[in-house]
């Protein structure tokens, strides 16, 4: 269970570094048949401890409360925030302008830090994704190249419309509620 769990940590995205070398300690330290509990609770003791040490602090939460949190939020009408205790990634996509089978993608990652030394901001401006794959986290480029396919199969002459599960894609249906009601439609 502790292999399949720590899957592709790329040290990128909502994954820290101090979440990765979570993901290691996991791997070594608890036996292959760890409950996902106990995954669960060595994982937040471990980045809490690497945070600690940092002088980053962590948050006052119990596991509890740490599990009910889940790991996104939709805002309207078009942020995500993806995050973890140790990190967050936020996303906002926005019509292009210039052409309606584009948009403006951005994207932040936030990371707990120790506040007397943070690290500098950064920021990268990307035209096309497609020639920078290796600064992007492996799984948003997964996610990157499964919505170019959407967009081709939706600009289909064969395509009359969506219809989505409002259990199993219960963020999506939100969003198309409230933008009914919304625009009034």
């Amino acid at each position: 269970m502790a292999k399949q769990t720590g899957g592709d940590v790329d040290r990128v995205g909502s994954a820290s570094g101090r979440s990765a070398d979570a993901v290691g300690r996991i791997l070594t330290e608890l036996p292959p048949d760890a409950s996902l509990i106990d995954i669960h609770i060595a994982g937040l003791r471990f980045m809490r401890e690497a945070a600690e040490a940092e002088g980053a602090g962590w948050p006052e939460v119990s596991d509890e409360q740490a599990a009910g949190l889940g790991v996104d939020w939709n805002i309207f009408p078009n942020m995500v925030l993806v995050f973890s205790l140790d990190s967050t990634l936020v996303f906002r996509s926005r019509p292009d302008g210039k052409r309606n089978d584009r948009c403006i993608f951005d994207m932040w990652g936030l990371i707990r830090c120790n506040p007397e030394n943070p690290p500098a901001p950064t920021s990268e401006f990307f035209e096309d994704w497609r020639e920078n794959i290796d600064k992007i986290p492996s799984l948003l480029v997964q996610d990157l190249r499964n919505i170019e396919k959407v967009q081709a199969g939706m600009a289909s002459r064969s395509f009359a419309g969506s219809r989505i599960s409002p259990v199993q894609e219960r963020q999506i249906f939100n969003l198309h509620k409230n933008l009914r009601e919304y625009i009034g439609k």
